[in-house]
This record gives structure tokens, sequence and C-alpha cells, in this order.
């Protein structure tokens, strides 16, 4: 999976608020990406497939920002849903994944029709929990390890 890397990396200092898009980023085990708010310990950050939220927009056929679904970190080359109960090394840091993140209503406010489209297939993303403290930046590669 050597040409698995992070594209993008966001944050959302407030529930509901405007996101923060980052180059570089701290993540922690408990806290998650440096100033993003506080969830819950294994929905410490959530990843989204670029190649699926391209998929998505060109159903829909419209163009919205991957920032519309809320996701911390937009990654390329990875097939998130098999990656569920495994682990990624991402840089430096390492994350379990726990399981789908699945797409509320919000996604409806945001464009009528994006829930529907985003629920098959874990096509929202997945989220995870942080194992080992890193600094993630754009380009960072990314590893499939088994377990931790």
């Amino acid at each position: 999976m050597s040409d698995a890397i992070v594209h993008k990396i966001f944050i959302y200092p407030h529930k509901d608020g405007c996101c923060e898009e980052r180059e570089v980023c701290r993540v922690a085990p408990g806290t998650g990406l440096d100033g993003d708010r506080r969830r819950s310990t294994r929905r410490s950050v959530t990843l989204l497939s670029s190649e699926i939220w391209d998929q998505t927009m060109a159903g829909l056929g419209i163009d919205l920002s991957p920032q519309t679904r809320r996701a911390n970190l937009l990654v390329g080359g990875v097939d998130l849903p098999a990656t569920v109960g495994k682990c990624l090394r991402i840089g430096a840091a390492l994350f379990r994944i726990w399981g789908e993140t699945e797409p509320c209503q919000k996604m409806d406010d945001k464009y009528p029709g994006l829930l529907a489209a985003l629920t098959p297939e874990m096509r929202g993303g997945v989220c995870a929990e942080v194992l080992e403290a890193g600094l993630l930046e754009i380009g960072a590669p990314i590893e499939v390890e088994e377990s931790a």
C-alpha cells in the first residue's frame, strides 16, 4: 500500500463550528488531533477516503468540499472498510480502526441526498482511536498493520 497517503487534515474546534485545515498537526492518545474538539476515545479521529468522496460527488453530480463530511483526515489509496479491526500507521502515529463513522441527518442539511449516498458500504468513513502519538502532515504515508 505504498501509495496510501494523507491528502488533507481538518480540525473542528467546536461542535458544528467551522473547520480549520492544517498542513501539520500533532495527534495523541486520549485527545486526538491538537485543537480538535474532544470526542470519545474510539472516535478520536475520523478518516474519509478521497476516492470514495470523489465517487460520491460524481454520483450526485455535485462538487462539495470533503470538509462537508466533517472527517479529520482525507486519505487516498486505502480501502478503509477493510481496515476495521486493524491498525494504521500514519507517519509516526498509530491508530486502531474501530468501525464506521455513520453519516447523520446533517449531511442532508448540507445537500439533499448526501446522507443516502454516504450510507452504503461505509462510504462515510471510519473512526479510529489514537494508540501512539505523532506528528501528522500532508503526504504522510499510511501502512496497514494487522492489529496492535
